[in-house]
């Protein structure tokens, strides 16, 4: 759900607001780093070292959101 939020507002914010989005590559190595957390935690799901490897990549995920945040403030208030 959150890289359909993702690739939703990256079209549709900018052009509210009327203004061009400044950092494409940016926002194309945050949805990358998304994937990969998303990834890492469904390999870690029935491991029995799982628990660690679900931890870091929610960790991944958590960056990416917060790469999201930052880029879409910038959209809101740049």
């Amino acid at each position: 759900m959150s890289l359909m939020i993702y690739g939703v507002a990256y079209h549709a914010l900018p052009r509210f607001r009327g203004v061009v989005f400044r950092r494409p590559g940016l926002a194309l190595f945050q949805v990358g780093l998304a994937n990969l957390g998303l990834l890492g935690m469904a390999l870690g799901w029935g491991l029995a070292w799982g628990p660690t490897l679900w931890g870091v990549f929610a960790g991944v995920s958590a960056v990416a959101g917060l790469l999201f945040a930052l880029l879409m403030l910038e959209v809101l208030w740049g």
